[in-house]
């Protein structure tokens, strides 16, 4: 059931993490103008004029670890869904590479800034850590911006574990690392 506040979803909407469908193209492309001046890379692997079914295909391919940045590693890009809504992306990292494990970690999230502070962000965390929990990953790697307040409260909530901060060249802002011990949560 959906629910409306001032124009918006609530968080008491059911929110529904999944790879895109073909039928997703408009609620894509409305995110994807929501997101482009304050989060030009809300959607991981898409760039300006790609059609959407171009965009489906890298998605496969990225899953694969076909034709990926030498840097990068094969990933899910699952989008949240309220209804008919793109409310967030979170990419799935089941391996890491020396880049990754410092700075990106397992799992990576954004919410759409019209979203924001509704709860979308602790529940598209905990459905992707039971993604996680399905591929057998024991321990996960979560990653925010050192001076992001809100970010490490979620990280936290989620049952987030600080282990340090990490700084180099490549970084404007350091990094806060968590782990995800599913040996010790569940």
């Amino acid at each position: 059931m959906l629910s409306e506040d001032s124009g918006g979803l609530t968080a008491m909407s059911s929110l529904v993490l999944r790879e895109l469908k073909q039928q997703d193209e408009k609620a894509f492309f409305k995110a994807i103008e929501q997101t482009q001046a304050t989060d030009p890379n809300f959607a991981h692997y898409y760039t300006k004029g790609m059609s959407f079914e171009q965009y489906l295909r890298v998605l496969a391919s990225v899953k694969l670890g076909f034709e990926i940045p030498k840097d990068h590693v094969p990933a899910s890009v699952l989008y949240a869904f309220v209804g008919d809504w793109i409310v967030g992306r979170l990419t799935m990292r089941y391996n890491l590479n020396d880049p990754m494990g410092h700075v990106a970690g397992h799992i990576g999230y954004i919410v759409v800034p019209e979203f924001r502070k509704r709860g979308y962000s602790l529940e598209m965390l905990k459905q992707g850590l039971e993604v996680a929990k399905r591929a057998d990953m024991p321990k996960i790697l979560l990653t925010c911006d050192a001076n992001d307040e809100a970010s490490k409260k979620t990280i936290e909530r989620a049952g987030g574990q600080f282990e340090n901060t990490y700084q180099d060249a490549s970084l404007k802002v350091p990094k806060s690392r968590f782990w995800v011990d599913f040996n010790k949560l569940y």
